[in-house]
């Protein structure tokens, strides 16, 4: 395996995601993942890596330089697990941003619009 299917592999089994669950994030089939995680592509699209950033909690800068930050490597560390449950709702909000305001406001938590208009 290369340093960075290691890297997404670590990741996505410390966040308790699915090769599913990131490849439905990421716009891709769960083979691709699989395939990004032993090695067999090595150059993604940039929208792809943006996108497999932020559901496996990295900097994008991870997939250039095939290393994580010292504060990925803590977080990575970390007891803290999300259930199926929550993992469905965290891809489905991230899936839809044009609900981020309505949902924010149903679960009364300050939208970031807000507070940028605030500052």
């Amino acid at each position: 395996m290369n340093d960075i299917g290691d890297i997404i592999r670590s990741r996505r089994l410390s966040l308790n995601l699915t090769l599913e669950e990131v490849g439905k994030y990421v716009g891709v089939e769960k083979s691709t993942v699989k395939k990004w995680e032993n090695g067999f592509i090595s150059n993604m699209k940039r929208d792809k890596i943006a996108l497999l950033s932020e559901i496996l909690q990295v900097s994008p800068l991870t997939f250039i330089y095939g290393t994580l930050t010292l504060n990925e490597e803590k977080q990575s560390d970390s007891d803290f697990h999300l259930s199926s449950h929550e993992k469905q709702l965290i891809i489905a909000y991230r899936s839809h941003p044009e609900m981020h305001p309505a949902v924010d406001t149903l679960l009364g938590i300050e939208h970031e619009s807000k507070k940028e208009n605030l500052a």
